[in-house]
């Protein structure tokens, strides 16, 4: 699955954020609400990719899949720090 979100259109703060993308990836319920544009292939949810435009003026990219759901839970902006960390270091 493909999800298309804009932060810069939902006024949640920091941990709000973390709590509401947290409870979409908990339920596996990406909706067209809020900061979320566009879902792309619904049905393959095995790997969710997410791009974002942040609040930063920076677009991001977060890749969800079985071993990284626990993280993305918790924290999808701790995720996303690790995840290019890795690829920093690549």
């Amino acid at each position: 699955m493909k999800v298309i979100l804009n932060r810069n259109l939902c006024q949640r703060h920091a941990p709000a954020c973390e709590a509401c993308f947290g409870n979409k990836v908990a339920l596996n319920a990406f909706d067209v609400a809020d900061c979320v544009l566009e879902i792309r292939d619904p049905e393959r949810t095995e790997i969710v990719t997410i791009h974002m435009t942040d609040r930063d003026g920076l677009e991001k990219t977060l890749i969800i899949d079985k071993d990284t759901w626990p993280e993305a839970f918790d924290s999808w902006m701790l995720l996303y720090e690790k995840q290019q960390a890795a690829l920093g270091a690549g």
